[in-house]
């Protein structure tokens, strides 16, 4: 396969940017201004590790490392020879921001040791900082509420969502959901954000809807309507942020246990596990009386709200920079 037809299969902008934003000057001063006032900068992926270099040679650099980039790009690559010139470009970049930084912070423990076993010792501080939502941005929908509003507009059968970029193991996931919905009719699925784009074209089952694109009052109008949210990644590093605005939401989830991976979750208790396939998952969330669902949505929604909002994050990683040496004004 050739870059042409990688290009098709495989979005790399982000790895387009380490190479080629020195030909967009106006971003390195645009950079620069802003980094004039500030005490630190932070690359938030790897990619832009040069440009923040030249922006702030004298500033201390933070990486924000929300996955192991070498680890995802070789798995979207895999038998792909012709893209080897651009992991070599990912490994550069990742590579720049793991042993230069200051600090370093993931969102799994297992994502820094991931990295320090392919890149070697670090100077940095390294955390780990969990993934997190935005409490006033997901409203949440109790159960009864919940099927107050299927009623009223008119939904029948089961509805199940699932929503995610475009990324390797999202769309290793829409491959599971196209396989259930052959078997799964009754369910209604509905597919929402940019792992929509390389199905498009694609034939599939007739109860599968993929939406593309939709602006928050959509989602979180779907999120409210959904029987079930589903999660059912097999790969990937981090932790799924979707997790969290499906718990947030008040919906049941539907998970593999590796797409709970990296929260402080369990199985029958938060969410229902996908350990004999879809099928059996959503057969099981269907037979389960109201009271216990009802527990099920109400223990995942305090648990996001205890551990899970930003601002609880944010304390809690304020503490462990004081913890090593930074001082900081709580604002």
């Amino acid at each position: 396969m050739d870059i042409d037809e990688i290009l098709k299969q495989v979005p790399i902008g982000d790895i387009a940017a380490h190479t080629l934003i020195g030909l967009t000057p106006a971003f390195d001063e645009a950079l620069e201004i802003s980094a004039m006032t500030s005490d630190a900068v932070i690359a938030c992926h790897p990619y832009l590790i040069e440009a923040l270099r030249r922006a702030a040679p004298d500033k201390p650099l933070w990486y924000e490392a929300q996955d192991v980039e070498m680890t995802l790009k070789s798995a979207m690559f895999t038998g792909k020879p012709a893209a080897l010139p651009l992991l070599s470009e990912v490994g550069t970049a990742e590579r720049a921001c793991w042993i230069s930084a200051e600090r370093v912070f993931a969102c799994a423990q297992r994502d820094l040791d991931e990295l320090a076993s392919i890149y070697g010792p670090t100077r940095a501080h390294l955390y780990e900082v969990p993934n997190g939502f935005a409490l006033d941005e997901i409203p949440y929908t109790d159960l009864a509420e919940r099927r107050r509003l299927r009623s009223r507009v008119g939904l029948d059968g089961q509805t199940a969502i699932f929503m995610g970029s475009w990324h390797g193991p999202n769309l290793e996931a829409i491959e599971d959901i196209l396989k259930a919905a052959e078997t799964a009719r009754r369910t209604r699925f509905i597919v929402m954000r940019s792992a929509c784009t390389p199905f498009k074209d694609r034939a599939r089952p007739s109860n599968v809807h993929l939406l593309g694109q939709v602006d928050d009052d959509i989602r979180n109008g779907l999120l409210a309507a959904a029987d079930v949210a589903l999660n059912p990644m097999h790969s990937g590093s981090g932790t799924n942020l979707k997790m969290l605005d499906y718990f947030a939401a008040g919906v049941p989830v539907i998970s593999t246990r590796f797409g709970a991976r990296g929260l402080t979750i369990e199985p029958d208790r938060d969410f229902i596990a996908i350990d004999d396939g879809f099928a059996a998952a959503l057969d099981k969330l269907e037979k389960l009386g109201e009271a216990k669902l009802s527990d099920m949505i109400v223990s995942a929604r305090r648990l996001v709200e205890d551990h899970y909002s930003w601002k609880v994050i944010a304390e809690r990683f304020i503490d462990k920079l004081t913890q090593t040496g930074l001082s900081l004004t709580r604002g």
